[in-house]
């Protein structure tokens, strides 16, 4: 059963055994019904779901948290939406913490990783209107309890593949919709220097030598990443000092 000790995220919960896309359908009913902020769609299977950069989120049925939110950040100027994407990550990566003793990390913009494989995909998309974020759906793939991956993902994990342990999707599920109003509640209520510092301190090699590809041109670099801009460009330094800024699609990052 599902049980959430929230104010309004997750108060109203569609839970549906099969859908294309949670996000799709979120999209679609809010346009008919007016859902309330914080309403939940939850599927055990989709058949069209939605990853970064048009690729499909694939997940085996019955075995993973497939969720999308819906939120009215109105409070927020567009220029600052990478905020949200932040709060966001930083809610997905909250509730893995709780069950895991490894590092959980945030790659950036906003896959959760743990020892260097894919636990966890977002994807935000916002209706903008003037200088208004007028809603935005947030949606959630976490690898629960799936250990067989398909060859075409990129090091992928689950928390059953990590601790030999089976979960409750939907339990998960609560947990994350208490950790996504906290930091909702605290991108609302402007703290906005602690959601760019708690992103910036948990960044997937973040102080750390790496690799990276430039995407346009196949260039491999050494570089070190030092953060994050407020439009939410990822920022890094190579071995000169020299810095720079990336935007989504620009840079790989590459496994040592």
């Amino acid at each position: 059963m599902f049980k959430t000790n929230t104010t309004f995220i997750g108060k109203v919960l569609i839970e549906l055994s099969e859908v294309d896309s949670t996000s799709t359908y979120l999209q679609s009913r809010n346009s008919t019904d007016n859902l309330p902020e914080g309403a939940v769609v939850y599927t055990a299977f989709q058949t069209k779901g939605k990853g970064q950069r048009g690729n499909v989120w694939e997940s085996e049925k019955g075995k993973n948290l497939l969720a999308s939110i819906l939120l009215f950040p109105k409070f927020l100027p567009p220029k600052y939406s990478f905020l949200l994407n932040m709060a966001v990550a930083l809610a997905v990566r909250d509730t893995i913490v709780k069950y895991l003793p490894e590092p959980v990390s945030i790659k950036w913009p906003n896959d959760i990783w743990v020892n260097e494989r894919k636990i966890a995909g977002i994807l935000l998309q916002n209706a903008i209107t003037m200088s208004t974020i007028n809603s935005s759906i947030v949606g959630i793939g976490l690898n629960i309890n799936q250990t067989v991956f398909s060859e075409s993902l990129k090091e992928p994990t689950s928390l059953k593949s990590i601790t030999g342990k089976e979960f409750s999707p939907l339990d998960i599920l609560a947990v994350l919709c208490h950790y996504l109003e906290v930091r909702y509640l605290e991108l609302r209520s402007e703290k906005v220097e602690k959601i760019r510092l708690d992103y910036k301190n948990n960044l997937l090699g973040r102080n750390v030598q790496r690799l990276f590809k430039v995407t346009s041109t196949g260039e491999i670099f050494s570089g070190i990443i030092r953060g994050v801009n407020s439009e939410g460009l990822l920022i890094t330094e190579d071995s000169n000092g020299s810095k720079k800024r990336w935007r989504m699609k620009e840079i790989e990052f590459l496994r040592e």
